[in-house]
């Protein structure tokens, strides 16, 4: 017997071609041999092996015809196996693709949700930059207005106030406090130069001096007649590098 009636993987399916196929073989005073011999063995070998049979004169023919009929069982076998192969690769196959899939929806869906962050971060991006624009014009004012706080008055600073004398006695006390006791506690020092007119021989009384009023010191002059009235008055602050004459 040739072929075994349960061996599932010979490729046959129905028992009367394998019947048939061992009675060939055994009315040919052939066996299992051949078969058994080249069972697991690729389809190219088995085809060498029956072509040396068939080309020697010495095998007989009833032989030969037993290795034939066996060889087409084997033939048949290993169609079964490599159809067998193949459809285990093509399973594979589909696996890998099911998987490929299954990775791409993933990869899709990442993509998206890593659009709509870059969307989202340039959008914030776009805010910061414009809060940082903002907040570098507004340095750049204060940074101006510090560097005009921090510039040293001038040596020559020309009179704030100058006011006639009909003017000085409606804003004499916003010029220069007239109460005695109150100019004493702010002034700090001071000079009074006196000046007559060779005109008219009236006398005029010029006053230097510098006061503080709280951590602030002003230069001041003013300058009144004969009868005490204030012809005018001029007051500048202060600063570390200014000097007052």
């Amino acid at each position: 017997m040739a072929v075994d009636f349960g061996d599932h993987a010979s490729g046959f399916r129905h028992m009367e071609v394998i019947r048939f196929i061992n009675n060939e073989v055994l009315m040919n005073g052939g066996g299992p041999d051949f078969y058994v011999a080249f069972r697991s063995r690729p389809w190219n070998e088995v085809e060498d092996r029956l072509r040396s049979v068939l080309a020697d004169p010495q095998v007989p023919r009833a032989i030969k015809r037993a290795c034939t009929w066996s060889a087409l069982a084997l033939g048949v076998r290993a169609g079964a196996r490599q159809q067998e192969q193949q459809a285990r690769r093509v399973y594979g196959l589909q696996e890998q693709v099911e998987e490929r899939e299954t990775a791409a929806w993933a990869l899709a869906s990442e993509l998206r949700r890593l659009r709509g962050e870059r969307k989202e971060v340039a959008a914030q991006l776009r805010c910061a930059r414009a809060a940082l624009q903002q907040v570098l014009d507004e340095r750049n004012v204060l940074r101006g207005r510090l560097l005009q706080a921090e510039k040293p008055a001038p040596a020559d600073h020309p009179p704030q106030e100058v006011t006639s004398e009909s003017g000085a006695e409606q804003r004499g006390a916003a010029a220069w406090p007239v109460d005695v006791d109150e100019q004493g506690k702010m002034m700090a020092t001071g000079a009074q130069a006196m000046h007559q007119c060779r005109g008219c021989g009236k006398k005029s009384f010029r006053f230097y001096g510098i006061f503080k009023m709280g951590e602030a010191k002003f230069c001041v002059e003013k300058l009144e007649n004969h009868s005490n009235t204030l012809l005018y008055s001029t007051s500048s602050p202060i600063s570390s590098l200014h000097t007052c004459y």
